[in-house]
């Protein structure tokens, strides 16, 4: 096969003819970008989606994809913030050294793209009295990635997400978690700007088409002046560092955030946790990134 097909719906995605049940099997060689391409996108496997929401969020999770979520809908403002490319069908070819199948993704290795984001993972849910989780877990290229998914219950604006890192090897293993969500707000780019908390206490603001033109310290967000919606995107400055990628073709930004490389050793964990909050309005906005967090 040298091109394979997608289709995407709200309770299954379906690659290819998906005449087989999804399976958390194993790929072999998963330390091999390569190998894991090709087995994935070779496979005839439908992947069921978990639907998760709370009353202002819609959440979507596909844990058959490397457990990304394709889809984060604020119902308040009718937005649905996760990129997803055009129609309900798409063909890709099988070599392609990268895919955009848009949403959440994450992926370990010191460049891009990394293992994990083409890998199933498995996945448990779970409810309390105060929020909706979902579990997922995947061992691969000696670690084992455990990320847990949390919505608050009533109409909590935002959605948590933490990451645990575990050395599995009998060795130390150098690692690094990417965190590449691809999203969107609509097509209009010129009303869209980037709001950065800075280091020294202050906020600086730049249109998204050119970049980031300083260091974010922990706090920053992407709102549609025009329409007066947007997403901020909280995280600890002394793991991580953010980078903003934004597709002039497809109207699409990435708030993408490169944890800290380390050094594990074996047994050893390391957890990375953030959080996005949606916005109503621009004056909520920078009144929520100047407090303290």
């Amino acid at each position: 096969r040298t091109v394979f097909e997608l289709k995407r719906g709200q309770n299954f995605y379906t690659l290819n003819d998906g005449s087989k049940p999804f399976e958390n099997k194993e790929f072999g060689d998963t330390q091999n970008i390569v190998a894991e391409r090709s087995s994935f996108r070779n496979q005839e496997v439908k992947f069921p989606v978990i639907n998760m929401e709370n009353d202002r969020l819609q959440l979507a999770i596909v844990p058959g994809m490397g457990g990304r979520i394709t889809k984060l809908y604020d119902k308040k403002t009718k937005t649905d913030f996760m990129y997803s490319p055009s129609g309900d069908k798409a063909t890709f070819k099988v070599n392609a050294f990268y895919l955009n199948y848009g949403g959440y993704e994450e992926l370990i290795g010191k460049s891009f793209p990394g293992l994990g984001w083409e890998l199933p993972y498995t996945s448990e849910t779970h409810e309390s009295d105060e929020f909706h989780q979902v579990i997922l877990q995947r061992t691969f290229g000696g670690i084992h990635l455990k990320r847990v998914i949390e919505l608050n219950k009533g109409d909590s604006p935002e959605l948590r997400i933490s990451t645990t890192v575990t050395n599995v090897l009998k060795k130390k293993l150098d690692v690094r978690l990417i965190v590449h969500p691809v999203m969107m707000i609509n097509r209009k780019q010129s009303n869209q700007y980037v709001y950065s908390y800075l280091q020294q206490g202050s906020i600086s603001k730049n249109n998204i088409r050119n970049g980031l033109e300083n260091q974010v310290f922990g706090r920053w967000a992407i709102i549609d002046e025009k329409l007066n919606v947007g997403i901020a995107s909280f995280f600890d400055p002394s793991q991580a560092k953010a980078n903003l990628h934004v597709d002039h073709d497809q109207k699409s930004f990435n708030m993408e955030l490169l944890m800290n490389e380390h050094a594990l050793l074996p047994n050893k964990s390391i957890t990375f946790s953030h959080r996005y909050r949606v916005i109503g309005d621009a004056a909520q906005l920078v009144k929520g990134l100047l407090k303290e967090e």
